[in-house]
């Protein structure tokens, strides 16, 4: 099925608890009342008639008022509004809806209760999402994992909600649940569901499994991460429940209370409070009656408010105390995690569980309603909860809805910015690993992090002077990181409390080894601890200092100006960065093996590659080879050094395929890549080229990238000697064309002058050349001095302009390029042309399958260009190295396990035969084993003691 269709199935379905306006006014409850007032009305009487008729239109009102709504708030184009009410009418019964409503009100009558429907509707919508847990989640061999079968059948109550007989669908189905809801409600339920308790929930991640029974086999054996994010490698609970704590809350007579700040409230002394009602034994009356009776005033007030949807800015510091009490009622005995209340105090008794309080929490309100559906105003109030949680994640979770990278950034940087702002540095770093310890077969675990490098600004051009400053802040960064994974490791192997008092005593710093104890209970422990590699990423960023005509390469090397991020620094910067990291791998023994890899990252549209070549250059270059360092005292004298490993993100996000191609060839070529460096993403090379085409028949780009995608073209014909489809005198022509455009005596330029001056943008000393300008006759001056420079061209000056304000704006100018499938053959012969210099050359590409569908530019998992780049059959088609990973799981909800079985059920839905694709995955999962930079697999002791050793000699160090 199309995603862009089943996105729009799926957000009908999560509907009552995703539109937050629905806490306020429910036009599902409004409509199913009009439906309940027209069957009760009296039909016997001629007066009856006209009373239902009335009744009748207003039903079909209220009917239409829903279908708008739930139009309005769909994220995808609806197919029609009859569409819409076919599927509302699927999902959204209104005779199931009274049958359910009549069950209640049944089991209330009984107790002598007063019944509401506003109350008791929120039950209909619990047992609603009970179906999506039940038709998607089982427990085989006791691990929540994906339903590979199809449950009952027409009108049985646990009828599968999809009626789907694809398991493919299913996989899709989660896939994109998982982004327009968060799924540990669906998890939860599914454990109360299964009866198989709350231990079911131990090391319970916020995902479930997906493999099958074939594929868990073959990963079984390990799997590799080589490609995630640092920043976002988190469970998206990460973000919540340090948002859940009330420390905010004691300090609420100071500053205004606007409808977010309230709503997180709401949801915060819900969170507790519940938490706290599971775990009296004052349960009999109902959760209304526990609130009014033991909470205080202002608390109580608080929840009644979040039962009607109404906000009112009401909180003081009166209240503020109530928060004080509530939070000091649990003994306080010590800190596993400051930031979750929860987990340190009312299920304390859990810590050892290693899973979420939201999951302990979830689960206990679902059981509770499962048990009491009498207690509807409870299961309002869990409703309620639920769409503030997935209003507060809807601005972090990657939806189907928008592609490239620039939308997606939205996604990562609020995902990022809600974690950072809850958690302090360590508390995130150690909640990463935690949630990646959840991968239950991760064997070697890369991590990539940016260099926190700043304050160098002035000594950009002499790496001597800047050489300790960068060192050091690198340094401190390894520390940090380093130290939050020895954190992971002892509570992974010790336990959680054991190890936060094995810190608490060590007050901060590393003092002494771990005793013998306890590096047996490590040795003596069966927790898979995947071993670490840190890979340093620089960012691609754009600056208006580059576009904005202000700054000059004159004034840069003359020292004028210094405290800009101005390009020609920024080449600088990252180049010393590398430097800095090549001599701090080499001068502590064992750190190599740790700092692993550098990459560069972000929007592919607002840094080309020619800006870091000069980082991996300088890497490779001869200067800094040193195979073999000596050690200073003890153990072995010598010890070789591990090589750093080369990957560069390229080819995900392009405006002109050519770009696209173009940006992987020029890191092939110019970043001295060798066999076993990795390609991240480049889905230019397996995209459906026809597709694209006829998606893109208008592009626009600025007028540089077209020259340098016409320049390419040309150079891999001419001097490559690849024989593309294309009359070369008709490719000369458009090249000067644009040149005619852009310089001034154009009459003094050659095509091949041009592809000389591209080809210079990759060597390292630019300030050298352009500087030796300032002392050649055809130097005369600078535009922005109001001067003509150039009268005669070379390529040396052709470089320099790419540093000149004047030319900046004009290279900037965006160009109409049109597309037509006449040029199908050539782009193919150049695609072809890449495919096949990666696989001889040996280069890994990294895929990243929820990543790629979300940002790029297909529609299905069985589209995936990994199926173009390795060819499932070993006789036909390319098979190039390929790599699956997870990219950033905060966003995608995701993890490496996944989304092999993403691409393991894709292989399946084009046909293939499951032993054909087994063995193809394992090839997969063996190539990802390979392609990482770690090359050694360590236990738990090996890493401890390593670790600690390179901590004491990093604070020892003298720089």
């Amino acid at each position: 099925m199309n995603r862009y269709r089943l996105n729009q199935i799926l957000e009908i379905l999560v509907y009552p608890v995703t539109d937050s306006e629905m806490a306020r006014k429910d036009p599902l409850l409004l409509c199913y009342q009009a439906y309940r007032d027209f069957m009760r009305a009296d039909s016997r009487r001629f007066s009856g008639a006209l009373e239902r008729e009335e009744k009748d239109a207003r039903y079909q009102e209220r009917r239409r008022d829903l279908i708008d709504n739930m139009v309005k708030h769909g994220h995808e184009k609806a197919k029609s509004k009859d569409d819409i009410r076919m599927l509302c009418d699927y999902f959204f019964s209104m005779s199931k809806i009274e049958n359910e409503m009549m069950m209640v009100e049944k089991i209330q009558a009984q107790r002598k209760l007063k019944f509401l429907e506003m109350e008791n509707i929120n039950y209909y919508y619990l047992t609603s999402l009970a179906r999506i847990s039940r038709s998607l989640i089982t427990y085989p061999d006791g691990v929540a994992s994906i339903k590979h079968w199809i449950d009952g059948g027409e009108g049985k109550a646990e009828a599968d909600i999809f009626g789907s007989s694809s398991v493919f669908n299913k996989l899709e189905i989660w896939n994109l649940l998982c982004r327009i809801t968060v799924p540990d409600i669906y998890i939860a339920i599914a454990a109360v569901e299964n009866r198989v308790g709350m231990k079911a929930l131990y090391e319970q991640k916020t995902n479930i499994a997906l493999a099958d029974k074939l594929l868990e086999n073959q990963i079984s054996r390990g799997v590799a991460e080589n490609h995630l994010h640092f920043n976002v490698g988190f469970d998206y609970s990460v973000m919540w429940i340090p948002y859940m704590n009330l420390d905010f809350a004691e300090e609420s007579g100071t500053g205004r209370w606007n409808r977010d700040k309230y709503a997180r409230l709401e949801a915060a002394v819900f969170r507790y409070v519940a938490a706290d009602y599971f775990m009296t034994k004052k349960r009999g009356e109902g959760f209304r009656n526990w609130i009014t009776k033991e909470l205080p005033a202002g608390m109580a007030k608080v929840l009644l408010n979040m039962y009607s949807g109404v906000y009112i800015d009401m909180p003081n510091r009166e209240f503020g105390a109530e928060i004080h009490s509530l939070r000091k009622r649990q003994e306080s005995r010590g800190e596993v995690k400051s930031y979750d209340y929860l987990l340190n105090e009312v299920y304390r008794e859990y810590i050892e569980y290693k899973t979420s309080s939201e999951l302990i929490l979830l689960y206990q309100s679902y059981q509770y309603v499962k048990g009491n559906c009498w207690d509807t105003f409870f299961a309002r109030m869990l409703v309620q909860y639920l769409r503030l949680k997935n209003e507060y994640f809807s601005t972090s979770l990657q939806t189907h809805v928008m592609q490239g990278l620039n939308y997606f950034q939205e996604s990562y940087n609020a995902a990022k910015r809600h974690a950072s702002t809850a958690l302090s540095e360590r508390e995130l770093m150690v909640e990463i690993f935690r949630s990646q310890s959840r991968v239950s077969h991760l064997k070697k675990l890369e991590i990539r992090i940016a260099p926190r490098v700043k304050g160098i600004a002035l000594d950009l051009l002499h790496y001597s002077k800047c050489k300790r400053s960068i060192q050091c802040q690198l340094y401190d960064q390894i520390y940090q990181v380093l130290s939050a994974y020895r954190q992971y490791i002892l509570e992974s192997t010790i336990g959680v409390l054991a190890t936060w008092k094995l810190l608490g005593g060590e007050r901060g710093g590393i003092r002494r080894k771990l005793q013998d104890d306890i590096l047996q209970g490590v040795s003596g422990s069966r927790a898979n601890i995947p071993t670490l590699g840190v890979v340093f990423h620089f960012l691609k960023s754009e600056h208006l200092e580059d576009c904005s005509g202000n700054y000059c390469w004159r004034r840069i090397l003359n020292g004028e100006e210094h405290y800009t991020v101005y390009r020609m620094l920024k080449r600088m910067y990252v180049e010393n960065i590398a430097r800095a990291l090549e001599e701090i791998r080499e001068a502590i023994p064992g750190l190599n093996e740790y700092i692993v890899g550098i990459d560069a990252a972000s929007d592919e549209n607002a840094m080309e590659p020619w800006m870091f070549s000069p980082a991996y250059k300088v890497i490779r270059s001869h200067k800094f080879i040193k195979p073999v360092m000596e050690a200073e005292s003890g153990g072995e004298r010598f010890k070789r050094i591990q090589n750093i490993g080369f990957t560069y993100h390229v080819g995900e996000d392009f405006r002109h395929v050519i770009s696209g191609l173009r940006h992987v060839d020029e890191v092939l070529e110019e970043f001295s890549y060798k066999a076993g460096d990795r390609l991240g993403h480049a889905l230019v090379l397996g995209i459906d080229m026809d597709q694209w085409i006829n998606g893109n028949e208008v592009v626009f780009v600025p007028v540089l990238e077209h020259l340098e995608n016409l320049l390419w073209m040309w150079g891999t014909n001419t001097c490559q000697g690849l024989a593309l489809p294309i009359q070369l005198e008709v490719l000369e022509d458009k090249i000067i064309d644009i040149a005619e455009e852009i310089y001034d005596f154009p009459e003094t330029i050659s095509v091949k002058m041009l592809y000389t001056a591209y080809k210079k943008k990759f060597i390292v000393n630019h300030g050298e050349i352009v500087k030796k300008l300032l002392d050649t006759d055809e130097y005369s001056g600078c535009y922005c001095d109001g001067k003509r420079c150039y009268g005669k061209w070379t390529a040396e000056l052709l470089l320099s302009t790419h540093y000149c304000p004047v030319y900046e704006k004009k290279y900037e100018k965006v160009k109409l390029v049109s597309v037509s499938a006449e040029e199908a053959a050539v782009y193919k012969t150049l695609q072809k042309y890449l495919i096949q210099k990666v696989e001889q050359r040996g280069v890994y590409i990294e895929t990243n399958p929820t990543s790629n569908l979300t940002i790029g530019d297909f529609s299905h998992m069985y589209r995936h260009p990994i199926f173009q780049l390795n060819s499932v059959d070993k006789n036909v088609g390319n098979h190039a190295f390929v790599t699956i990973n997870s990219d950033d799981p905060a966003v995608f909800n995701t993890n490496v396990e996944n989304e092999l079985a993403y691409i393991y059920y894709a292989a399946q839905a084009q046909g293939i035969a499951k032993s054909k694709v087994i063995e193809w995955v394992e090839q997969i999962r063996q190539y990802g084993m390979e392609a990482s930079f770690i090359k050694k697999e360590k236990n738990a002791v090996q890493m401890l003691t390593e670790l600690e050793e390179i901590m004491r000699e990093i604070t020892r160090i003298d720089i």
